[in-house]
């Protein structure tokens, strides 16, 4: 059994699970939060889906946690991050060749085959248009998160299941950060960038744990992976940093890597200069 409470730093439940990146342990009799406190949202642990990894949980906490805490997910026993909804960041641009386009109808059918919901940045237009589509016809949830100034311009895909407004782009970032528990990057222009951008420096400053993936179809990316070659080769940033991203050639490579990502042993501090 599970039961939370709105506005404590308490969550009971009979199993045990461990969450390194928020230090937290759900133990026997329940336990409490030691760095950072739950804001429970409820309508959250209502509306989403049952799919998860670990049976004895029940599933509103396996969904709600990673949105509530900001640091990490669940985990299950294995030590297997529960994917339940992924963060798609794409172009919205409607001049694009049909490979790419034909990438994002794949990439909606196989969320929904997958029993994956999508968090998306709610365009009806473009490569955001083409997934979200063929994602809610394959049955999977969606979820768009768009500024009333686009919505006002008529870019905003009405059909979602739920269309998130917010009054800026900063707050859009944050609630889809929020709301999902994996990304994965389509080929996109500099909104992309600069939203892939931001969530691989929050995962380098512990800020999340999340898995985060590169679909680099033809090699799209390849010139911003050379880039950070060149970070890493002048020393402004730590080798290690390569493990807070992954690049897939395929669709299903890069889901079936979201599915088993693991979160990896912390290394040194990024706060160290030396």
């Amino acid at each position: 059994m599970l039961s939370v409470e709105q506005g404590t730093d308490f969550v009971r439940s009979d199993s045990a699970f461990f969450c390194r990146s928020a230090k937290l342990q759900l133990a026997e009799c329940g336990f409490q939060a030691n760095t950072c406190r739950l804001q429970l949202r409820l309508l959250r642990i209502q509306r989403q889906t049952t799919r998860y990894a670990t049976p004895e949980v029940g599933s509103c906490f396996t969904h709600c946690f990673p949105a509530l805490t900001g640091e990490g997910f669940l985990v299950g026993s294995a030590g297997v991050a529960t994917i339940q909804t992924v963060c798609v960041y794409c172009s919205s641009s409607e001049r694009l060749d049909r490979h790419f386009r034909e990438a994002a109808r794949l990439l909606g059918r196989e969320l929904a085959r997958r029993e994956l919901g999508l968090v998306y940045g709610g365009g009806s237009v473009g490569l955001m248009g083409e997934v979200a589509r063929e994602a809610q016809a394959g049955g999977a949830r969606v979820t768009g998160v768009i500024p009333e100034f686009m919505k006002e311009r008529e870019l905003a895909y009405e059909a979602a299941d739920e269309l998130i407004i917010t009054d800026t782009m900063r707050e859009r970032k944050q609630r889809m950060e929020e709301l999902a528990d994996a990304f994965l990057v389509l080929p996109g222009g500099f909104g992309t960038l600069e939203e892939v951008i931001e969530i691989i420096t929050l995962k380098q400053l512990e800020r999340h744990a999340k898995p985060i993936v590169f679909l680099n179809q033809a090699g799209f990316y390849d010139p911003l992976f050379a880039f950070f070659e060149r970070l890493f080769d002048g020393k402004f940033a730590r080798e290690s940093y390569r493990a807070l991203y992954h690049a897939a050639e395929q669709v299903e490579e890069a889901l079936s890597y979201l599915e088993k990502y693991r979160e990896p042993e912390p290394g040194e501090p990024w706060f160290r200069v030396s």
